[in-house]
């Protein structure tokens, strides 16, 4: 039996132990009744999202509407206050951006850059990636804008060396600018909630005042030690489940006569402006989703045209629900 078989199994046994566990311990008289009825929320979500052949944007707005029946939440503001937060938004514009650059061609211009620079070997993008998202994090906090700065890279260097699309090779770059990303974000203090959650743990109950230099010179060298090692072994574990890399043709294509695309820099020039800014200004004082917004202002002006409604109505609409109920409910 496939793993995909005993998954739905796997999840109704552990189900049924936390229900035990409620039931027939003392458990649950530590709770409230909106927080059993939450804690109730959160597994209907997880089934909605995992097993359920209801589709994710349906089921994200059922969950809306259940939040609203068993009075989780007061008023319908409430109930939907999840798609408020300028996180949800921040993924929004950075996609957009994403897509305008990968219209304008910047994606292949890096790739190419890439290639020219690892010889034409695989070996050392492989190598590389790993370390540069360990320092970019240092210089880029956000852990989404580095995905959606490294995604289409990823994609067009996956397609020049000809492989597929569930190749090694891009399996494992995703792993890296997805999952080690994400972790690789805990370096900096001010970067995301578990630094700042932590931080303050230390100083309630330690009485410990930890300094942003003081919590990367702690918690920098295990983590990077940790997700090195993890990225080794995540590599073996798909090379045993893929086939073998067979590059379609080893002979990179060049640019055309060394030509970049139209307007070149002046999509760059705006870019690389948005993350001096993110790395430079005080997101207390500038917030950090300022620059992007207004960045696809730019984009989207006629001589540019890398953002139309076109574009707007191919995002990932699924995902921006899934993640606003989730949001509500959290």
């Amino acid at each position: 039996m496939s793993f995909s078989e005993l998954r739905p199994w796997l999840i109704m046994l552990l189900f049924s132990l936390a229900a035990f566990s409620f039931f027939y311990t003392n458990i649950a008289s530590a709770y409230s009744l909106q927080q059993l009825l939450t804690l109730l929320l959160l597994g209907v979500a997880i089934y909605f999202w995992t097993l359920s052949p209801l589709p994710i944007a349906a089921s994200s707005l059922v969950l809306v509407g259940l939040i609203l029946l068993l009075g989780v939440a007061e008023k319908p503001e409430e109930a939907s206050s999840g798609f408020l937060p300028n996180a949800i938004y921040f993924i929004l514009v950075l996609s957009l951006i994403s897509a305008a650059l990968v219209k304008a061609g910047v994606d292949r211009v890096f790739a190419h850059i890439i290639i020219k620079f690892s010889r034409g070997g695989i070996r050392a993008i492989l190598l590389g990636l790993p370390l540069l998202i360990v320092f970019m994090a240092v210089f880029l906090p956000s852990a989404v804008a580095r995905f959606r700065i490294l995604e289409p890279i990823v994609e067009q260097v996956n397609g020049r060396f000809g492989f597929w699309q569930e190749s090694l090779f891009r399996k494992y770059c995703m792993y890296v600018i997805g999952m080690l990303n994400q972790n690789s974000t805990m370096i900096v203090l001010m970067a995301g909630g578990f630094p700042i959650l932590a931080a303050q743990l230390l100083k309630d109950f330690g009485g410990i005042q930890i300094s942003r230099l003081g919590w990367f010179l702690r918690i920098a060298p295990p983590l990077w030690l940790a997700m090195l090692i993890i990225s080794f072994g995540v590599w073996f574990y798909f090379k045993r489940n893929s086939a073998p890399l067979i590059t379609a043709h080893w002979k990179i294509p060049e640019m055309e006569a060394g030509v970049l695309p139209p307007r070149f820099w002046w999509i760059m020039l705006p870019f690389g402006m948005m993350i001096i800014s993110w790395i430079v200004l005080d997101h207390q004082q500038v917030p950090l989703i300022l620059d992007p917004l207004l960045l696809v202002g730019y984009y989207t002006m006629p001589i540019n045209g890398l953002i139309t409604n076109k574009t707007v109505r191919t995002y990932d609409w699924e995902n921006f629900l899934l993640l606003g109920s989730s949001f509500s409910l959290g």
